[in-house]
């Protein structure tokens, strides 16, 4: 593949997880399970919009460093990779807090439980490596 083959293909690839982070977000978390849930309190609730804000403010950044024109390329396609991991770091970290559960209980389906591996647990490590071959690719070759 030539390099600028290469390079576009990364920045796309960093633009499909900036767009999935967002599209998810929103899909899983403007829900029952989350902002909707009539058993979270209204401060649960309110870190629950925290983090769609987040996403949605990061997906920004990480978009405007990967189609950025002026600056370093190099600098600028770092500045979208950082950004756009950023949210999948910070969900796979949470799962270590004390009392976090992947879902609440009502939610979970037959045979689940809270001790089992997470659907985020598994997302995580694969959006972030499409996060890396992205930056990978679109990366300035050395020379």
């Amino acid at each position: 593949m030539s390099t600028g083959r290469s390079r576009m293909v990364g920045l796309l690839l960093l633009t499909a997880v900036n767009l999935f982070q967002v599209i998810g977000t929103y899909a899983a978390d403007w829900s029952k399970t989350h902002i909707y849930n009539p058993n979270w309190p209204p401060h649960a609730k309110f870190h629950n919009a925290q983090t769609m804000a987040m996403a949605v403010v990061l997906a920004i950044a990480s978009l405007y460093f990967t189609w950025r024109k002026g600056g370093d390329a190099s600098t600028n396609v770092l500045g979208a990779a950082i950004f756009g991991a950023v949210y999948w770091v910070t969900q796979g970290l949470a799962n270590f807090y004390p009392g976090v559960g992947w879902t609440d209980p009502e939610f979970l389906k037959p045979g689940q439980t809270l001790n089992d591996i997470s659907p985020q647990m598994i997302l995580d490590p694969i959006v972030l490596g499409v996060v890396f071959l992205g930056w990978y690719l679109a990366r300035k070759p050395a020379g």
